[in-house]
């Protein structure tokens, strides 16, 4: 279904004001060919003080020919995030200020003080089981690895720790991570998230300050809180050491102990014991003496996740990840934007 023969129902009357009311269209041959009307609800529409629909006129800059959607911010980066490519961000065709993440692509143009875009992508397959809800999360600022539930290496469905942004500089979901089965296709992080609180120009590999310091929560949440509960515990030592190191260098490459983490086993743990585990990292207090309890028998899986989703984010960061970043000349996720059609050419 092409947006050109969607937009046909709109056109008669004016445009309506929605946000994402359509779903992206999948075709198994062509990727995406637009936003159709489909699974994905989308965005509430805009409503006046009356609890109304918001209807609003085209345009008097348009061409009567115009075939656009009045839309937001949103759908253009939640179209990214379904279709950018699963390759290194270090490709030449990667530029986010201008829009482009390899084959995908937007650009955008203003007449007068209208936003138009045009987009470009094919769908990503593997993503298809990524909800309203994920993808509304990540624009938000969640981490890329982000689902509402997540599974292990053997099947045991959890709730990812993450329940508003404030929850993203603690270290729950660094374990959750270490935790996830991210072979499979459907639990690999998105190449593309949205970073916040983001210095204007930060220092090389010191991008992701909320991640990083997630990591550094981790690290002194075991060193202040559970090292000296569990004496001479060579794991507890070797975690902080990785963590360390991970810290300093803002690396993966020659991490100490990988191996080491990379061997212990996580058949055992079950859906309590890994909310349990993640919950607790959430937090940055001592152990109560229940706590301690809970934790002794999986302390080495604990800790192991910690170290391994420490890995693996800084690793994202250093080879894997782009920023998603709003388009130049758009402002705000819920700006408005005209999205128009692919087919044959649009001109002023």
């Amino acid at each position: 279904m092409r947006f050109s023969l969607i937009f046909k129902a709109y056109r008669s009357k004016p445009i309506l004001h929605i946000k994402l009311r359509g779903s992206l269209a999948y075709d198994g041959e062509a990727g995406v060919t637009g936003l159709g009307v489909g699974r994905w609800a989308g965005w509430k529409r805009d409503k006046n003080a009356n609890n109304q629909k918001v209807r609003v006129a085209v345009p008097q800059c348009f061409p009567a020919s115009a075939a656009c959607i009045r839309t937001d911010v949103r759908t253009l980066l939640a179209f990214v995030i379904l279709t950018a490519p699963d390759v290194a961000g270090a490709q030449s065709t990667w530029c986010p200020e201008l829009g482009s993440y390899g084959s995908t692509s937007i650009k955008v143009t203003r007449i007068n003080d209208t936003a138009i875009a045009h987009i470009c992508g094919s769908f990503v397959f593997s993503r298809q089981s990524l909800t309203k809800w994920d993808i509304s999360r990540m624009l938000d600022g969640f981490p890329p690895w982000y689902r509402k539930s997540v599974k292990n290496k053997h099947g045991v469905e959890f709730p990812f720790p993450i329940e508003d942004i404030r929850d993203v500089p603690r270290g729950g979901w660094v374990l959750a991570v270490g935790f996830t089965d991210t072979k499979e296709l459907t639990q690999r992080p998105v190449p593309v998230c949205r970073l916040i609180d983001e210095p204007d120009k930060a220092e090389f590999r010191e991008h992701g300050v909320q991640y990083r310091y997630a990591i550094r929560r981790c690290r002194d949440h075991i060193q202040k809180h559970i090292l000296h509960q569990f004496l001479k515990n060579d794991t507890a030592e070797r975690a902080i050491k990785s963590l360390n190191y991970l810290l300093e260098y803002n690396t993966n490459s020659f991490m100490p102990y990988l191996e080491f983490f990379v061997q212990v086993p996580m058949n055992q743990m079950t859906g309590s014991q890994l909310r349990f585990a993640t919950k607790l990292f959430n937090k940055f207090r001592p152990l109560n003496d229940n706590e301690r309890n809970e934790l002794e028998p999986i302390m080495d899986q604990v800790l192991a996740a910690c170290v391994l989703g420490a890995e693996e984010i800084v690793r994202y960061l250093k080879d894997d990840g782009v920023e998603l970043k709003i388009p130049e000349g758009l402002g705000w996720l819920d700006d408005i934007v005209y999205l128009r059609d692919c087919s044959g050419e649009w001109k002023p």
